[in-house]
């Protein structure tokens, strides 16, 4: 109580040894139960044990010690007109003297002796043969009553539990709970270990979470709360997308095939050499990106950088390039359904929505036709559910350079793809795109020009 007044905290956590909160002792909740009129005497019992009556300033055990420190009776003070102790009662008196005299098959077990003059052996040794547990307290019978309360442990209180936050919640989740406690909440973590505290002062001034978005400008590419978190930077090769800043953002977006590329480049402008595992993961996503510096969004930068890491990554390049395009290409085995849309990206063209999905392979002539059928299988089925004006699926052949696309089209997008694309078809229902790998600048531009002049 004396640290709660001192610090001016609305309340303190209660942890046990392991460090894991237990509950919260409050003064706007908890502290007025014990400052106001609390007397220990009366539930002595469930409060103490006989080791925090010995550690009472001015106490000294005597003789025998028990085994067990639990208190199991009530405070007895010996009166003139006091009756007889339990057995099992702590029993404050003194003088030795006066326990001596009840009889033996009344003789308290736990025993205060309180008086200026330390207690003579032969009395100790004879109440100990009776089975009594003596403690000499060299003070005065009131000193003793008052400072009871000091010994008393949080644990004992049985303080009621209530809410707390994790450390990982968002502050827009909790705020409504921090906001309507009756003091500040306790923090923790995973393991339930005390993290911290939090009040709804706190919430004036919270911090935002600081984020650089790397290789997006969609919010919708972005994570979850990222309209909440302050962006500090942005890094991307793509188009400028519908990301807003609350505060002004450093934006470094550069017509490269990758923004592996930007961020190798932006070692190169500081001065710093990359180590060999930085360059090999930035080696992975430029040949990745690029298809191996094949493909038609490969820039001068891309051919100048992507050498420069192979010899830091200590990789030969075309043999490492097609290493990571084979290591991609899970399209003979993985379910269709949980891998068809997985590089899907929606536009917008004329007030309607369109999706259009990619996926890579290194031998698409091998596709077996049910495994193709299972992949416009779920494209119609995902064309059905969000009523898209028109929906494609784009398999390339990063190794010959040519597609085929699949597509769904609404009646107002009706012929698209063969206005987009011809109508060479190498399986039903798939049109063959010859060199075309690029769904940024080589399909999308297509579809965007033929709906655009669709009635």
């Amino acid at each position: 109580m004396t640290l709660l007044i001192r610090t001016g905290h609305s309340m303190l956590p209660i942890l046990n040894s392991d460090n894991r909160l237990q509950c919260v002792f409050s003064h706007r909740q908890d502290a007025s139960r014990f400052l106001l009129g609390f007397d220990a005497a009366s539930v002595l019992s469930t409060l103490l044990d006989w080791n925090d009556l010995a550690a009472l300033p001015g106490a000294t055990s005597l003789g025998q010690l028990p085994e067990s420190p639990v208190l199991t009776g009530n405070l007895h003070v010996a009166l003139e007109s006091s009756t007889d102790p339990e057995i099992d009662d702590v029993f404050v008196c003194g003088s030795l003297d006066t326990a001596a005299r009840i009889s033996s098959d009344k003789t308290p077990k736990w025993i205060l002796c309180v008086s200026t003059v330390v207690p003579p052996g032969a009395g100790v040794d004879a109440l100990n043969r009776r089975g009594s547990f003596i403690i000499h307290y060299q003070n005065t019978l009131t000193n003793l009553l008052s400072s009871l309360t000091g010994q008393v442990r949080l644990g004992s209180l049985s303080l009621a539990g209530g809410a707390c936050v994790g450390e990982t919640d968002f502050v827009h989740d909790v705020r409504d709970i921090i906001r309507g406690a009756r003091h500040a909440l306790p923090v923790v973590n995973e393991h339930q270990s005390l993290a911290g505290v939090v009040s709804a002062s706190d919430l004036r001034n919270a911090p935002k979470r600081q984020l650089i978005l790397v290789d997006h400008f969609e919010s919708s590419q972005s994570v979850r709360g990222v309209e909440l978190a302050e962006i500090l930077e942005i890094v991307d090769h793509h188009h400028i997308g519908d990301i807003v800043t609350t505060t002004p953002a450093r934006v470094d977006c550069r017509p490269v095939g990758s923004t592996s590329t930007i961020i190798a480049l932006k070692h190169e402008e500081h001065g710093i050499e990359p180590t060999p595992e930085v360059a090999m993961l930035l080696l992975g996503g430029l040949v990745s990106d690029t298809l191996c510096l094949t493909g038609p969004t490969t820039t001068d930068s891309d051919r100048r950088i992507a050498p420069r890491l192979a010899e830091l990554a200590g990789v030969e390049l075309q043999e490492f390039g097609l290493d990571v395009l084979r290591s991609g290409d899970d399209l003979l085995t993985a379910d269709p359904a949980s891998i068809w849309s997985r590089d899907q990206k929606v536009f917008s063209i004329r007030n309607q929505k369109f999706a259009v999905a990619q996926l890579e392979t290194v031998s698409l002539e091998s596709l077996p036709e049910d495994r193709l059928n299972a992949f416009r299988k779920e494209l119609l089925a995902d064309f059905q559910k969000n009523q898209w004006l028109l929906s494609l699926l784009v398999v390339t052949d990063v190794l010959t350079g040519n597609s085929w696309i699949t597509a769904a089209e609404s009646g107002a997008a009706e012929s698209v793809l063969q206005t987009s694309f011809g109508d060479e078809h190498p399986q039903p229902d798939w049109t063959l795109a010859s060199g075309v790998v690029s769904r940024k600048k080589q399909v999308i531009p297509r579809l965007m020009q033929a709906l655009a002049e669709s009635n």
